[in-house]
């Protein structure tokens, strides 16, 4: 009986905040505000994944051929402007804020993906890696968020280490569309 009610109430959503609207999809939010520039242009916009395949700086196909679909190969200046954006998040955090940076595992425990929310509500969108002992299962990471958060899980923190300011920067690994 406890197994069925945890399953039970570890599938019930959040409950949303009274300001959230209703409805069914992203179509029924509501804007609040708008801001900056919104240029209209004359011609079809592309966006920015048909730029990337034009200047040969993405490569589904190749993703495919050597992974398989919902990857890509990130080419050339694009490559070098991707791990340039990434140092500088860390740079700044690290120099400017003070946070630690963390070079985290890439792989989860079932624990700590429950422990973060992402199971079961989002089993369908992790990439679980297989091993023979099925009772000890791992997941890619979706987000170094799930590893960062477990860090501290079932610990009581004095409030002389707070605010903890923790940085990473990980591969995330994700089925969503």
């Amino acid at each position: 009986i406890k197994l069925e009610l945890d399953e039970l109430l570890f599938n019930v959503p959040n409950i949303p905040h009274l300001d959230v609207p209703n409805g069914k999809d992203e179509k029924d939010n509501i804007e609040i505000t708008k801001s900056g520039n919104i240029p209209k242009f004359e011609f079809d916009v592309k966006s920015h994944y048909e730029i990337g395949e034009i200047l040969g700086m993405l490569d589904f196909e190749l993703a495919t051929k050597t992974t398989g679909s919902r990857f890509v190969f990130v080419k050339d200046k694009l490559a070098l402007l991707e791990r340039a954006i990434s140092n500088f998040m860390l740079d700044t955090h690290i120099l400017k804020n003070g946070y630690k940076e963390i070079s985290p595992p890439l792989m989860a425990s079932e624990n700590s993906m429950f422990g973060t929310g992402q199971l079961p509500k989002f089993e369908n969108d992790q990439f679980e890696i297989k091993f023979n002992d099925e009772a000890n299962r791992k997941f890619l990471i979706p987000t170094a968020e799930v590893i960062l958060t477990n860090m501290i899980r079932e610990k009581q923190l004095n409030k002389e280490e707070l605010p903890l300011r923790l940085v990473a920067s990980t591969a995330c690994f994700r089925k969503e569309a």
